[in-house]
């Protein structure tokens, strides 16, 4: 819209010839403003990009939309148009940045996000804008990153990161992204999480795999020398991505609050939470078979080198066996789970297994399955693990 259309659509709601509008009643003087504010808001809005001054059938493409789009994300092809549009916004920023820090009374710092490469650009009064861009203050946010962030160990596992020095630390080339990896050196697991989905060059500053580190610490900080030391045992001397680990971590708290399941083999086993998560979901299926478990045991730990880890997994389904209660709270105390442990009792002959259905299942099927069952432990074990089971059940375990 040129000058000489805004010059009309005021001319639209201005009384003809000497009518004074004082004389109008109050309500259709309230009206009378109201209109004038509305057209020099459309005015203003146009300056900054807000209305791009496109009609569409009588009607303003609201927010800014490129001239032509039918999307807020549409791509302007031309460099010349591509300049001139994103001028228009920053600009319309910046007003909008002067007209808050007038009505508050403080300073106003606004960081813009260039979708295309993640670089940010800086509006606001001048203090704020002086700040950001003197060199010293960028010297010092430089020395700051490097000082505290001497702990980094390794890469991180995202493909759309780069290779980090020698010393562990990444080299940030800008002050926007100094600026970034110094917010995200002070910001929670959440919000890392939601700044790191903003563009491709946060992710890179918010992967950092010390920081992670730090957030598990600050969550569970009982559980962070475990987790070292499970990793250790299969030869992984850091360069851990705490990131994946402190996921999986949350989302089985989130999913299974205070699982207890396996908790003594933390420091044993490597990325037990995220083998914790799978054995649960197998655990809750009825139509899974029980020494699927087992399998999967190995199979994580061969993830880590270790391909003959089957003694390891039939200490972890003893031990999950033995402790009914939590194990119930997973799986129903029914004929269903009867028939699945059966299953796995006649090929692997586990005796926690056996004495949960000959106790806490025994009720749940015909007597003459749990008489079959009970004779075919009397083959398998000494008289001395069996005399406790009856069709009573029993009440204790051996010694």
């Amino acid at each position: 819209m040129d000058h000489g259309a805004r010059q009309l659509s005021l001319q639209a709601i201005q009384p003809l010839g000497n009518f004074d509008a004082g004389h109008l009643p109050e309500e259709s003087q309230r009206l009378l403003q109201l209109a004038k504010r509305e057209v020099e808001l459309k005015d203003s809005e146009i300056d900054a990009g807000i209305n791009s001054g496109d009609d569409e059938n009588g009607r303003y493409r609201k927010r800014g939309r490129p001239l032509g789009s039918k999307t807020l994300d549409s791509y302007i092809m031309e460099p010349k148009a591509r300049r001139k549009y994103f001028s228009k916004r920053i600009r319309g920023i910046q007003q909008q940045a002067h007209k808050f820090s007038v009505a508050t009374g403080c300073h106003i710092m606004v960081v813009a996000i260039q979708g295309e490469s993640g670089g940010l650009h800086h509006c606001g009064t001048k203090p704020f804008e002086n700040f950001v861009r003197d060199e010293q203050v960028a010297g010092i946010m430089y020395s700051y990153m490097m000082e505290n962030d001497n702990a980094a160990e390794g890469p991180p596992y995202d493909e759309a990161q780069p290779q980090w020095g020698p010393e562990g630390n990444e080299l940030a080339e800008t002050p926007e992204e100094l600026l970034v990896t110094l917010i995200a050196t002070k910001l929670n697991t959440k919000y890392l999480c939601v700044g790191a989905q903003v563009c491709r060059a946060w992710r890179v500053c918010f992967y950092q795999p010390q920081g992670w580190m730090k957030l598990y610490d600050t969550d569970f900080p009982e559980e962070i020398e475990q987790v070292g030391l499970a990793f250790d045992r299969v030869g992984v001397h850091g360069n851990l991505d705490w990131r994946a680990l402190l996921r999986d971590r949350h989302i089985l708290e989130r999913s299974h609050p205070q699982c207890q399941l396996l908790t003594k083999f933390r420091s044993r086993v490597p990325g037990l939470d995220s083998l914790l998560l799978t054995m649960v979901s197998m655990l809750q299926d009825t139509n899974e078979r029980i020494e699927s478990l087992r399998w999967t045991v190995v199979e994580h730990f061969g993830l880590f080198g270790m391909h003959d880890a089957w003694q390891e997994a039939d200490e972890m389904l003893s031990d999950i066996f033995s402790q009914p209660q939590q194990l119930f709270q997973y799986v129903p105390a029914d004929h269903r789970t009867f028939d699945r442990l059966e299953q796995f009792a006649y090929m692997f002959h586990n005796w926690h297994v056996y004495h949960l259905l000959l106790t806490a299942l025994q009720d749940t099927v015909p007597k003459h399955r749990t008489e079959a069952l009970f004779a075919r432990a009397k083959m398998v074990f000494q008289e001395e693990h069996t005399s406790q089971w009856t069709n009573s059940g029993a009440k204790q375990e051996p010694k």
